[in-house]
Formats: structure tokens, C-alpha cells, sequence
């Protein structure tokens, strides 16, 4: 190229043919490489599916199915009714809630967990404004059937939603109440 040689109408022929040949190759192995890639695709798709198939029958052997519902409802119970608030109903954190975390778990949790009274009713109000807080409140008021309840709030600047406070204070509610504690700075009922 720097010398400045140019190729004849022969050679430029040659060379011509030459880049045709390469240019073949190469869409060749392109066409491999993505026929490999797909390949490659379709066969980690179906590794993460054995993977998911050998966890749940790992899961099904796992010594904690042999356990009595008797003794996991106790183990249930010391988790999520430990103290007053262990289920905290905050915004949109399901982690503080390990009564509905247990229930999502399998089945049998399930089956489990709603038939306990006594997990539902113990329970802290952290998130008066929120969305899901109602239906959370009844969620566990409903589940709690006619256990005693236990129930914390906490009501820093903040206001208290009318149909939160009537679902709250119905007779069938307080009959029930076995401890109650609100914690307000400033609050108004809204």
C-alpha cells in the first residue's frame, strides 16, 4: 500500500476474488455463531428448568415436612406472635410481616397459617397513609376470627383514615382487644 503499487487488471481480478471467498467465510461463521448462540439459549433455558425441577424435589425431601402441624404451628407462633408488632403493617414492606411471608411459603403453610387464629392477632400499624393498610387491618381482623388481638400504632403526624378507625373500633373489634397501644405525637382523624 505505501509503496504505491497498484495491481493490474490480472491481479485486481485475483484480489477480487480473494476478498469474495473471505467475505463467504466469514457470513458463514456468522451464521454458526448465532445458530450456536440460539443453541446455547435454548439449552440454558432448559438447565434453569432442571435446576427449578431438582429444587422442588430437594424442597419435597426436606426435613421439615416431616415435622407434625402441631410443631410447626408452635414454631408459627413463636415467629410471628413473639411480641406485640412482630407483623408490622408499613408501607409496602412484606418482610415485616412474616405471618403472610410463612403463608406464601407452599400449600401446606398455607392451609396452616390460615387455620391459626392466633397468628393474625397480633399486629402493629406503622403506615396509616398507605394504600394496602385497610385491607391489610381487615386481612388480620378477619383471620384473628375471635381471638384476642393485640395491636400497636404508630401515629407520628399523621392522620387516621375514618373507615381504618371504624374497621378498628367495631364492637366485634373491641370485645377482642387484649392490648392496645397508640403512639401519637400529632394526629387527626380524617
Amino acid at each position: 500500500m505505501r509503496s504505491g503499487y497498484s495491481p493490474d487488471g490480472l491481479e485486481r481480478a485475483v484480489y477480487s476474488k480473494l476478498l469474495d471467498n473471505a467475505q463467504t467465510d466469514l457470513d458463514r461463521c456468522q451464521s454458526e455463531l448465532r445458530r450456536l448462540q440460539d443453541l446455547s439459549r435454548e439449552i440454558e433455558a432448559q438447565k434453569e428448568l432442571l435446576e427449578a425441577y431438582m429444587a422442588g424435589i430437594s424442597c419435597i425431601m426436606s426435613p421439615i415436612h416431616k415435622l407434625p402441624q402441631e410443631m410447626l404451628g408452635e414454631i408459627f407462633q413463636y415467629l410471628c406472635c413473639g411480641d406485640i408488632g412482630a407483623n408490622r403493617i408499613h408501607t409496602a414492606d412484606l418482610r415485616r410481616l412474616p405471618t403472610l411471608i410463612l403463608s406464601c411459603v407452599c400449600i401446606r403453610w398455607y392451609g396452616l397459617v390460615t387455620t391459626m387464629p392466633a397468628l393474625w392477632s397480633s399486629f402493629a400499624i406503622c403506615s396509616l397513609d398507605s394504600p394496602s393498610t385497610s385491607s391489610l387491618v381487615d386481612l388480620f381482623l378477619a383471620r384473628s376470627r375471635s381471638h384476642p388481638i393485640d395491636i400497636e400504632i404508630d401515629a407520628y403526624y399523621t392522620s387516621m383514615p375514618v373507615h381504618l378507625l371504624a374497621s378498628l373500633t367495631t364492637v366485634e373489634s373491641t370485645n377482642r382487644w387484649r392490648h392496645v397501644a397508640i403512639d401519637v405525637v400529632e394526629c387527626s382523624i380524617i
